[in-house]
């Protein structure tokens, strides 16, 4: 992908730059990711983390202490903190997929160099909103791809190979909005 899907306006506001099967991509990774973020209101148990068998959850969520003698406090950490956490993380997706819903056609059919290119302006807070919804879905993704240093590519026939397609989507747009928000500064 070599064109630009953030561009960086005169007045100094992100237009994310999508098609349609983009913001449908979009919309079903959130709607997918929605039940490995949680709850806000489950609590933490006394004794080991609900989620600590669980790779995605606790890359989203991690230890404040990693000392394995300390878990007493690491649990008054979660029991604290967690739900505010979680809360965090829905309202930044509830965002994005709120400003998904303003999608419009750009001016001009091929605008961007993108055909039938959709546009959508964020504000500075969904900018950020998308930031960590990205990047908490490129988490879910590739903990449940099973991605890592030794398998960065998978080929064609692979099952996974359209889990891998859509990681690398979510990695380039991250990027993309990454450069168009250093252009902001």
């Amino acid at each position: 992908m070599d064109i630009a899907r953030f561009k960086v306006t005169a007045e100094q506001t992100v237009i994310a730059v999508l098609t349609k099967s983009e913001v449908d991509v979009l919309r079903q990774i959130m709607a997918e990711l929605r039940p490995a973020v949680g709850d806000p209101e489950e609590v933490v148990a006394d004794g080991p983390l609900m989620w600590s068998d669980d790779p995605v959850r606790s890359r989203l969520y991690p230890r404040a202490y990693l000392d394995p003698t300390e878990e007493d406090a690491e649990n008054t950490w979660q029991q604290i903190v967690h739900p505010s956490l979680v809360r965090g993380k829905m309202d930044h997706h509830d965002k994005m997929i709120a400003s998904l819903d303003r999608v419009a056609p750009a001016p001009g059919r091929y605008l961007y160099g993108i055909p039938d290119a959709l546009e959508i302006e964020l504000s500075d807070d969904e900018a950020e909103s998308w930031m960590s919804a990205i990047q908490d879905a490129r988490i879910f993704l590739g903990f449940s791809l099973n991605i890592d240093e030794d398998n960065p590519e998978v080929r064609h026939d692979d099952p996974r190979a359209p889990g891998f397609a859509i990681y690398d989507y979510l990695s380039f747009l991250q990027d993309d909005l990454v450069t168009a928000l250093t252009d902001l500064l």
